[in-house]
């Protein structure tokens, strides 16, 4: 995670065994708002992005995700 312009970006690209069987390609694009008001520490930081899969069986689209914080 990357931050710029008031939110964490995510922006992985890899290639990984599908789950449903053979090698595919991953591309991830996500962004994270950082809460308002500002937190120190941030408890929870929720986002939307995309991820998009080619070469196997695996399906690409859109999630949801919250890294949320467990202790120091």
């Amino acid at each position: 995670l990357f931050r710029s312009n008031g939110m964490w970006t995510r922006t992985d690209e890899y290639d990984t065994s599908c789950p449903s069987g053979g090698t595919s390609h991953v591309k991830f694009d996500a962004q994270y708002p950082l809460p308002q008001p500002a937190q120190d520490p941030i408890t929870a930081l929720s986002g939307h992005g995309s991820k998009q899969e080619s070469g196997s069986a695996c399906v690409s689209g859109d999630f949801d995700q919250t890294f949320t914080r467990t202790g120091d």
